[in-house]
């Protein structure tokens, strides 16, 4: 064999290996972006399908709800990381303003399939703070959010213990209420793990804490928003598997100019979609504009009358969600 031809059978031969590779990977978690719904969420502790309450009363919130809304929270505006779907969790609450020591909420799931004993697995989430929760309980950033496997289930009525310890969890106290943080790790398997948890499983003492300012009066809690889990045995699809998701509506659309001082167009890169919504938000959650089109590929709105500062442009295109950040100047 020649030189030339060792290198197109070696190009070959990684390409092959490559695409074999890529296809087998799996995300062993289901509904792994919370957009799947048994119904559309109108209380707290009604989880996506396929998820259940592991303890105390989770959140699921989704843009076909009216009262959990994404991105309307009743916390005010979140996009979710990607789609229209998100779970909300309590990670801490002051034990001297609730009575409620240690209080924590849990949401689970039942993996695909079993984790394999001595089978390297990398895993990831994202995170968004919510710094005031409804009512005003709220004003607390905290750390230890984060993920457990377990061989076992458990339930609203029969939570995990709060053992100080994790598979995977943040270190840091994360405040930003615009930005998704991704946490990622890796586990060597030490049993045949079935069931994944979400929350924080570390004691009061085991949990540091930032105030905003003074101390509200009240129920004082640390609230954030849970997106894109993944569980899976491939490194390069757990960095990748989000971002080739979101991808999907991203590469269909153009938005520009941005910043913009009084028209932006919408353009769908030579798609058609039927049905198209804008609206804008600003950081507060009021829906300042809102525009609907028709068979149409490339749309202008007007924001001239709109103040200038930062907002959020939503765009509902056929059944997908796109949220991007619109400066207008």
């Amino acid at each position: 064999m020649t030189k030339y031809l060792k290198i197109i059978f070696l190009l070959y031969y990684n390409i092959l290996f490559c695409s074999l590779f890529t296809i087998t990977a799996q995300n062993l978690v289901p509904n792994p972006s919370f957009e799947d719904t048994v119904f559309c969420p109108w209380a707290e502790n009604q989880m996506p399908s396929q998820w259940i309450s592991y303890g105390a009363s989770p959140d699921y919130l989704n843009g076909c709800s009216s009262a959990l809304n994404v991105p309307n929270t009743p916390s005010g505006f979140h996009s979710a990381n990607s789609g229209v779907g998100m779970i909300g969790v309590y990670n801490y609450v002051n034990p001297s303003s609730s009575g409620w020591p240690d209080y924590r909420e849990f949401s689970g799931v039942q993996l695909l399939n079993q984790l394999t004993v001595g089978q390297k697995y990398y895993m990831s989430f994202h995170l968004s703070f919510a710094r005031i929760y409804p009512f005003g309980w709220g004003g607390i950033g905290s750390d230890k959010l984060g993920m457990k496997f377990s061989t076992i289930s458990y339930s609203e009525n029969s939570p995990p213990a709060l053992n100080n310890s994790a598979h995977l969890y943040t270190d840091s106290i994360y405040t930003d209420t615009i930005k998704w943080v991704r946490v990622s790790g890796f586990i060597i398997a030490d049993s045949a793990y079935s069931y994944l948890m979400l929350g924080n499983f570390f004691d009061e003492a085991h949990t540091d804490i930032l105030y905003f300012g003074t101390q509200p009066i009240g129920i004082t809690s640390s609230y954030y928003f849970i997106d894109d889990v993944c569980v899976t045995s491939d490194s390069l699809y757990n960095e990748n598997w989000t971002k080739i998701y979101k991808q999907k509506l991203e590469n269909k659309l153009t938005i520009y100019p941005n910043p913009v001082s009084d028209k932006i167009s919408i353009n769908l890169n030579d798609n058609f979609a039927k049905e198209i919504s804008v609206r804008i938000f600003n950081i507060t959650g009021q829906q300042l504009l809102v525009d609907k089109f028709k068979n149409q590929n490339l749309i202008e709105i007007n924001v001239s009358t709109i103040a200038k500062g930062l907002y959020m442009l939503e765009i509902h295109c056929d059944e997908e969600v796109e949220n991007r950040k619109l400066i207008i100047k």
